[in-house]
């Protein structure tokens, strides 16, 4: 499991550089979402739903929250 969330970790970060290094570029929002769902195998709609986030946080040097782990009793 943790795997598979790694893995996912990785195509996001993977894709939000993308966003980022096209909007550099000057590409409209509708040629990254097409150039990127082509080329990283994810729905358009994956794409829009990280570009409302923008700028997003993790290629902003932000920490990610980590989640607390309960102790054990």
């Amino acid at each position: 499991m943790v795997s598979n969330v790694f893995h996912r970790l990785k195509k996001k970060i993977m894709v939000l550089a993308a966003i980022d290094a096209l909007k550099k570029l000057g590409k409209s929002d509708e040629e990254i979402v097409v150039f990127i769902a082509e080329n990283y195998q994810v729905t358009p709609d994956y794409v829009r739903d990280l570009m409302k986030v923008w700028p997003h946080p993790l290629l902003k040097g932000a920490k990610a929250p980590v989640p607390s782990v309960p102790a054990e009793s």
